[in-house]
């Protein structure tokens, strides 16, 4: 899931629809949307914080994680992961 959504951080500039104006191409671009709160359940404890938190770094927001009562260490050594891969600290909470 990680080096898809590396992958889908290229597409970030937006989207263009035809134009019925010769020389003109609109665009939409997106905005990062600040803080993201994200709570996961217990039964995938590693592929739902992954499937969360990679699209919301490639989208430069920070967010902050809620994993399950049951499995909370996946989601902790995850974000450790993340920190000792360059991620700098308070991006990724726990």
């Amino acid at each position: 899931m990680t080096y898809f959504m590396a992958g889908e951080g290229r597409r970030l500039y937006g989207q263009t629809t035809p134009s019925e104006l010769r020389n003109n191409s609109p665009c939409r671009c997106g905005q990062p949307l600040g803080a993201c709160a994200m709570v996961t359940p217990w039964n995938f404890p590693m592929a739902i914080p992954s499937w969360k938190i990679m699209p919301a770094l490639v989208c430069g927001n920070t967010l902050v994680i809620k994993p399950a009562e049951d499995t909370p260490l996946s989601t902790y050594n995850l974000a450790q992961i993340l920190t000792e891969a360059g991620v700098p600290q308070g991006v990724v909470n726990v």
